[in-house]
């Protein structure tokens, strides 16, 4: 074996590194991406941390080691942050679909079901 290659934990990742170290210094690849939290506390501009944490997750469709999936939203402004996701979320959704199409930015990742 010449090269390891993996993708996960970095738990795991240790363990990897610890044994290609001791056996000969293979090469190692590693892809450690992880869930990556948005933090919206009650003081920030809602509009912008919609655009950037929604742009976070839904950037490559999602498919992306640093996809933001997962919000933690400040309580006294849950409601009204969930008002703007469910706007943003809406007119993101509006932009899926074949890129010939006029307005269409994102493309569909399954085209048959």
């Amino acid at each position: 074996m010449d090269k390891v290659a993996f993708t996960g934990s970095t738990i795991t990742s240790w363990k990897i590194l610890a044994a290609a170290a001791e056996f000969n210094l293979k090469a190692v690849i590693l892809e450690l991406g992880g869930k990556s939290p948005t933090i919206v506390f009650d003081d920030t501009d809602l509009e912008q941390a919609i655009k950037w944490g929604g742009h976070s997750i839904f950037v490559n469709m999602g498919h992306i080691c640093i996809a933001g999936s997962q919000i933690y939203v400040q309580e006294g402004i849950f409601n009204k942050f969930i008002e703007y996701l469910t706007q943003y979320v809406q007119a993101f959704i509006d932009t899926i679909g074949s890129l010939f199409e006029e307005g269409n930015f994102h493309r569909l990742q399954i085209s048959k079901t």
